[in-house]
């Protein structure tokens, strides 16, 4: 199946004797709402569907921006689906009967763009892991890439938690909650926060596939890189830290990950310079704190910019942007929570250093007079 363009992906899938539960990816797929009509279940929405205009963000500097996906347009319905003994993945593939895919919670979940559903891996799988049978009520947290992402968890995964109680399933009323396997201090305290108890938890990293007698599966909240605003309010209500005074300013360094900004000593002293103090995320619940209460937050792409989502509304928000990889994830959190946004793309790096194969990953470098020039158009004073 993965040497098949990813259009012909779902439609081959068809022709593949016997079912996913064996070997292989599932033999068909359904949206929601059809899926109940056919097959039974229950289609609670919470959030309708509804369009979400945005203007071109604030490009600044002298290279262009080209984001990848759509940012703007329709949002579909999102809700809960109720369905009994189907089985899910740690990425939110969640199958049915008869072998059915149903994208509707997953990133994958593309009703205006039905050819990108062949995107998605569960098409090249091969052999699944046996499955943990869960008995009861099972809560499905899981996500694309919340596994190894902050981003994805705090935003895609545990916004699913408004739906569930939006559809009148609170987490007592559950056996079990299905939850990503990003095991850090922080996912923890934010887990311990919303009141998921440590025993109800299975995790998606010790069990990538269960089996349910009854699953609670949310939605994807709202859509692939264009999250309403009805995101950002549950996240901020739900583990926003009051703010003791504001005026902070944040430099949110890609120190020790991935896609690194080459010349981050330079831009850091000339941060420094104008009172930024320089964040290295992962802290825990203090990172919070310190997003609320700055004005400005500074920052290459990547999941460290997740907390942009606790800002007030009016701070600024400078992205150095890679120059081949620009999903515009962080101009819709900080569009959609009110936050004054603006990107300064940055450069490959000279030849002569290796490149990697990747551009998701590709280490750049962002010229400091730029981003000096960027902080004066942006009304950061010296």
């Amino acid at each position: 199946m993965g040497l098949l363009p990813a259009r012909w992906r779902p439609a081959a899938a068809r022709l593949l004797p016997g079912s996913s539960a064996r070997f292989g990816p599932p033999r068909r797929w359904l949206h929601h709402p059809d899926y109940v009509a056919r097959h039974g279940g229950e289609w609670r929405v919470v959030e309708a569907r509804h369009t979400i205009e945005r203007s071109e963000p604030r490009v600044l500097g002298s290279n262009p921006l080209v984001f990848r996906r759509p940012f703007r347009g329709p949002v579909p319905d999102a809700g809960v689906l109720l369905l009994e003994h189907v089985r899910l993945g740690g990425r939110s593939w969640l199958i049915g009967r008869p072998d059915c895919f149903l994208p509707d919670n997953s990133w994958y979940h593309v009703p205006m763009a039905p050819s990108r559903l062949g995107d998605c891996p569960v098409w090249t799988q091969g052999w699944a892991a046996p499955p943990l049978r869960v008995t009861g009520r099972c809560l499905s947290l899981v996500t694309d890439w919340a596994e190894t992402n902050y981003f994805h968890f705090l935003v895609d995964a545990l916004a699913r938690i408004h739906l569930s109680e939006g559809a009148g399933v609170r987490l007592d009323d559950v056996d079990w909650i299905y939850v990503p396997g990003l095991d850090t201090p922080m996912t923890r305290w934010l887990l311990d926060r919303l009141g998921v108890p440590a025993r109800k938890r299975i995790t998606s990293a010790e069990h990538p596939w269960i089996v349910c007698d009854a699953l609670v599966a949310p939605s994807f909240p709202g859509q692939q890189n264009n999250h309403p605003r009805w995101v950002v309010d549950y996240v901020r209500r739900r583990f926003g830290a009051p703010a003791a005074r504001r005026g902070r300013r944040l430099y949110v360094s890609r120190r020790g990950a991935t896609r690194r900004i080459v010349n981050e000593p330079e831009l850091e002293a000339v941060l420094t310079r104008r009172g930024f103090e320089t964040l290295v995320p992962g802290s825990g619940p203090t990172d919070i704190e310190r997003f609320a209460e700055a004005s400005v937050v500074v920052g290459g792409h990547g999941a460290g910019l997740a907390n942009v989502v606790f800002c007030a509304e009016g701070a600024i928000v400078l992205e150095l942007m890679p120059p081949r990889y620009q999903p515009p994830t962080y101009y819709v959190l900080c569009d959609s929570g009110g936050l004054r946004y603006a990107c300064l793309v940055g450069r490959s790096v000279p030849r002569g250093r290796e490149r990697t194969r990747s551009v998701q990953i590709e280490d750049y470098v962002v010229d400091g007079a730029e981003m000096e020039a960027a902080l004066d158009a942006l009304g950061v004073d010296r």
